[in-house]
C-alpha cells in the first residue's frame, strides 16, 4: 500500500482514529459500521475502534458464517 514502512504503531493508530471520525462525521455511524462490516471486520474488531454492538448485528453476523 504505501512506500514508507518506518511508521510507528502509535502514529498509525491515531491515524486510524482521525480517519474513522472523519468517517463517523461524513457518513453517519450506521453506514461506516456497515461498509467496514462489509470489508470483513467482525464484532470484536468493530468494538476495539469503539462501536458498540448490539444483538442484531451478532446475529446477523452468526447467521453469514454458516
Amino acid at each position: 500500500m504505501g512506500k514508507d514502512r518506518n511508521i510507528s504503531n502509535e502514529r498509525l493508530k491515531k491515524m486510524n482514529d482521525v480517519l474513522l471520525n472523519m468517517c463517523l462525521h461524513f457518513c453517519g455511524a450506521q453506514y461506516t459500521e456497515s461498509i467496514l462490516r462489509g470489508r470483513g471486520f467482525k464484532d470484536n474488531e468493530l468494538e476495539a475502534v469503539g462501536f458498540e454492538i448490539d444483538e442484531e448485528w451478532a446475529y446477523m453476523e452468526r447467521c453469514m458464517e454458516v
